[in-house]
């Protein structure tokens, strides 16, 4: 049963996954901002419990380096369901005039829902979903690049304001540790 609820989630993660990429693609790239690279992949997620979390990620990049990334994951427990994703963009620089070795820095967003379904008493069921906005920052190193492909790893660090907690500094944050595998357009 756990496996079957996981196969779901997942597939439904790809399908949102895309959903936002595209909707990101289109609303930020005029027709002559075209992409110079589109890449997937997989990544851990670490939300401040020291506990990783798998991940899938979508990213593109244009040819002035501006970027936008979108990352997804979520996991399920007994009854309780977390799905989470973040989308992110900004600008990518060039670190010490490296052409394989890339610091960013962006805005983020952030949409978390967790869903309690109970079999037995379904009117007692609830979901909610909290959403943020904060900054992104991240270093990324191109493991291979030829002339069509790339492979890249990249550290990504996402920090949001804690509601109220903000008065006092108090930020949230999700580190995402990727790997994606892209083509070059």
């Amino acid at each position: 049963m756990v496996k079957n609820g996981r196969a779901k989630y997942f597939g439904t993660a790809k399908r949102i996954a895309t959903l936002i990429m595209i909707a990101a693609y289109v609303t930020v790239a005029p027709p002559k901002l075209m992409a110079a690279d589109v890449s997937a992949g997989i990544g851990a997620v670490e939300e401040g419990d020291d506990r990783g979390r798998g991940a899938f990620i979508i990213n593109a990049r244009f040819s002035n380096n501006w970027w936008t990334k979108t990352s997804v994951w979520g996991r399920s427990y007994g009854p309780v369901t977390e799905t989470a994703g973040v989308l992110a963009f900004g600008k990518r620089f060039d670190l010490m005039g490296s052409k394989f070795l890339h610091s960013a820095v962006g805005v983020t967003s952030l949409a978390e829902n967790t869903s309690i379904k109970f079999k037995d008493s379904p009117s007692d069921s609830s979901s909610y979903t909290s959403t943020n906005i904060g900054l992104m920052l991240g270093l990324s190193y191109e493991l291979y690049q030829t002339k069509y492909a790339t492979l890249a790893a990249s550290w990504d660090s996402h920090l949001f304001v804690a509601g109220e907690a903000g008065l006092l500094l108090v930020t949230g944050r999700k580190q995402i540790l990727g790997l994606t595998a892209g083509i070059s357009l």
